[in-house]
């Protein structure tokens, strides 16, 4: 089933996320990215950007009760270790992961680090294809229209203005509900998937459909 894009869309044209009541909207200014104006994620891999990477990309899978997945248009699977529950994940924490993904496999950093192993060069080039594709997907899905300005640098070039106020959802309500409902992460490096005991290979998990 596709999923329904915008926040206009039509008066009960999808049953509501079970989130809803935790989003807020904030207007963000955005990093250039270039020329100096750069953001804590950016850079060849270390320590300190790779760590602000898993903290927003590693929330994963959420454990969701029966009254939160009757406002889902999809059926889901069972919660293995919990069968009260059954198992979901939220957009945004996939696409940060599947961009880690990429960034990762751009510096050439490790070979992959979703799966807890080593994996073939099919496998490999399947979950980069998959990211590309999610990621461009989920861009034409939210169509930012918010336009791009332009000015002069000190050489008079006409150079594009990235850095913009943007209306946004805010991260961290979003963040704190899947901590709360959290199942277990999106990679392999958590404390929660030991104690889960549940499969990482992406973010797909075992269980029967609910």
């Amino acid at each position: 089933m596709s999923s329904t894009c915008g926040i206009l869309a039509p008066r009960n044209s999808i049953p509501a996320a079970p989130l809803q009541k935790s989003i807020e909207y904030e207007v963000r200014t955005f990093t250039q990215g270039l020329w100096g104006d750069h953001s804590i994620y950016q850079g060849a891999p270390n320590e300190t950007n790779t760590a602000a990477w898993k903290e927003i990309s590693h929330l994963g899978i959420i454990k969701l009760d029966d009254s939160q997945i009757s406002q889902l248009s999809q059926p889901t699977i069972r919660y293995n270790r919990d069968p009260r529950y059954s198992a979901g994940a939220i957009e945004m924490f996939h696409n940060l992961h599947c961009l880690h993904h990429l960034r990762m496999h751009v510096w050439a950093e490790q070979p992959e680090v979703f799966y807890g192993r080593d994996p073939t060069k099919d496998e490999a080039a399947a979950h980069i294809d998959h990211c590309i594709d999610h990621i461009r997907q989920a861009l034409m899905c939210q169509g930012s229209t918010d336009i791009i300005t332009f000015r002069k640098d000190h050489k008079d070039r006409t150079v594009p203005n990235f850095d913009g106020p943007h209306v946004c959802r805010k991260y961290e309500p979003i963040a704190q509900w899947a901590r709360d409902h959290k199942a277990w992460n999106m990679t392999p490096e958590g404390d929660d998937d030991d104690e889960d005991g549940q499969s990482n290979e992406h973010e797909h998990g075992r269980g029967h459909e609910h």
